[in-house]
């Protein structure tokens, strides 16, 4: 469901409406966050990486802040996620050079660490 709202966004149908929705959702943000943090967590990625791709400062930082709000425990780090992480990284460094609050640097040196390790202990 979150990729294909975001895909409807990203190709432009119905843009003001999806996006509106997708910022709005917060019953079932809730609702996820305490039955299925990791739905919850894909989710928030999905409405963040929308509004990076859009570069849409406030909104970003908002849902970034949620979205980083789940600390990442060692079961996040699938080799699916690690996608998630990656994007996280950008994001983070994006709003460090846009804000230049340190804390956004030093979340992207945790998703790039995280990324190293994850490399590291990969038998791909």
């Amino acid at each position: 469901l979150p990729m294909s709202r975001t895909m409807s966004v990203l190709i432009g149908s119905d843009v003001s409406d999806s996006f509106i929705n997708l910022i709005t959702e917060s019953a079932l943000e809730h609702s996820l966050l305490d039955k299925n943090p990791l739905q919850w967590m894909i989710l928030s990625f999905q409405k963040m990486y929308i509004s990076f791709v859009f570069r849409e400062f406030d909104i970003l930082k908002h849902l970034a802040e949620k979205y980083f709000h789940v600390r990442f425990k060692p079961w996040t780090m699938t080799f699916v996620l690690s996608v998630q992480r990656f994007y996280g990284g950008l994001v983070s460094f994006w709003l460090y050079r846009q804000s230049g609050d340190s804390i956004w640097a030093e979340r992207g040196h945790e998703a790039k660490l995280a990324l190293s390790k994850w490399t590291e202990s990969s038998q791909w």
